[in-house]
């Protein structure tokens, strides 16, 4: 069976250190048939302070996406809506919304976020509208200002006036403003004879204000997010008695909404650097999350290694199940490091990451001083463990010259030299353009397999 590296990359600056090149004869390795488990690792002891919380997100510059973020619990409310004009669909009642949303091991938004984050996170109700709030036609909010009804602010206004949630439950610090710490607010309308449901997460530009039944003043502040859902005719036919919730989109949503995460997409469906190895550049296909975002999160702190003195081989279970990791990182390049996973689709009946082609091991290349916001400079491809050919590596949707990269190369070289008793190296590098000669090699790995349920790799 051919083994599968997945290589995830990041621009990467030049160096020329040639001096500290590395051999790469591979004449007497062998593949490792098993290794140190990874979670019982620890950071090599040259690691520094400052390295670990710019990788864990603990210091200003590392932490990519806010404290709110790494709140371990979060709720969200549910209000249903519906635009003049717009049909009744019964199907969407507070029963399904409830399941859909926070029922246990069924495979719900809920469960998704629990696997994704191995339990360190819980995604929890903070009250759903059992009846639809009328609005007004989307036309309506449509103007100079606010050309998507979504925009603005008095579309979530309207719909929040007198719908019958318990705010003061909600509001923990009883300044009658409900935030996105104490509860991140959702909309949901039918959408009618469309296959995929849309969706969208929004910061408003000022203060969304609203009052409850009892005639209370209450206000979302400016700045704070919010979430428009679409649902379906489950059959596209009727739109009145059946409904799909379309679950990829509301993950890829919600972690704005939650996490402020960004979307990595060019054009939807996988076309970003992250390709189909994240839920930020694929929604349509229901990809888990990448790694990094997860260190990023504080769900999982794996061991951050530097030079080994010779191969060690370590294993890794698939991380959709276990916070399988190991971050490579050099000192002379302390802002730039990768992390290796072993990424495995899961079974029926979630199907997550089915549009990966194959299992492998994952490699994925950061720098902090990305051109964009750091998680945007990741690039994705799929390499066989059995390569024929050398050169630098780039991800298969590659847009030479574009803006954000200036068609900058991935940094991962693969050097064309032979497979010996299933033992194919690559190299993780710095590189002066494509010449391997005069590249400097940071870590590399030398052999892969599969047993069972864990990869054993051998890193040096």
């Amino acid at each position: 069976m051919k083994t599968k590296i997945i290589l995830t990359t990041a621009i990467i600056v030049l160096l020329f250190i040639g001096s500290c090149r590395r051999t790469d004869s591979i004449a007497n390795r062998s593949v490792c048939n098993s290794g140190s488990n990874v979670q019982q690792m620890f950071s090599s002891a040259d690691v520094t302070h400052a390295a670990k919380d710019m990788i864990y997100g603990n210091s200003v510059s590392g932490n990519w996406y806010g404290d709110v973020a790494k709140l371990r619990t979060r709720k969200i409310v549910l209000i249903p809506f519906l635009y003049q004009g717009v049909s009744v669909n019964n199907g969407l009642t507070e029963e399904l919304l409830r399941s859909s949303f926070f029922s246990s091991n069924t495979g719900s938004i809920r469960d998704y976020f629990s696997a994704n984050s191995w339990n360190q996170f819980t995604l929890a109700e903070g009250g759903i509208q059992k009846t639809y709030q009328n609005v007004y036609t989307a036309a309506a909010y449509n103007n100079a200002t606010y050309s998507d009804a979504t925009t603005n602010p008095q579309l979530y206004s309207d719909a929040l006036t007198g719908a019958a949630i318990n705010w003061d439950a909600l509001d923990v610090n009883h300044d009658s403003q409900i935030t996105e710490d104490e509860a991140v607010i959702c909309l949901l309308t039918p959408e009618l004879n469309i296959v995929t449901p849309s969706g969208a997460a929004r910061t408003m530009s000022q203060q969304i204000s609203f009052t409850d039944p009892n005639g209370m003043f209450w206000s979302i502040p400016a700045g704070n997010y919010v979430a428009v859902f679409g649902v379906a005719s489950a059959a596209f036919s009727d739109g009145v008695n059946d409904v799909k919730i379309n679950a990829s989109t509301i993950c890829h949503e919600l972690c704005h909404a939650l996490f402020h995460i960004k979307d990595k997409y060019f054009a939807g469906c996988g076309t970003g650097w992250t390709g189909h190895f994240d839920m930020m550049s694929d929604n349509c296909s229901f990809s888990n999350m990448n790694i990094v975002d997860k260190i990023k999160l504080g769900w999982t702190t794996p061991a951050i290694i530097t030079h080994a003195p010779s191969e060690t081989c370590y294993s890794f279970s698939p991380s959709i199940a276990t916070p399988d990791a190991l971050v490579l990182w050099d000192a002379l390049v302390p802002e730039q490091y990768f992390v290796v996973e072993y990424r495995k689709r899961s079974a029926a009946p979630y199907n997550r990451d089915n549009a990966i082609l194959e299992d492998g091991l994952a490699i994925w290349s950061v720098n902090e001083n990305g051109i964009i916001d750091g998680p945007k400079d990741f690039r994705t491809s799929l390499v066989d463990g059995r390569y024929g050919s050398e050169g630098i590596y780039r991800s298969p949707n590659y847009q030479s010259g574009n803006s954000h990269y200036a068609g900058g190369e991935t940094g991962v070289l693969l050097k064309n030299i032979g497979c010996a008793n299933g033992v194919c190296p690559i190299r993780f590098i710095r590189y002066a353009g494509e010449n391997y000669d005069t590249a400097r090699l940071i870590h590399g790995i030398s052999a892969v397999s599969e047993a069972g349920a864990t990869m054993s790799v051998a890193i040096y």
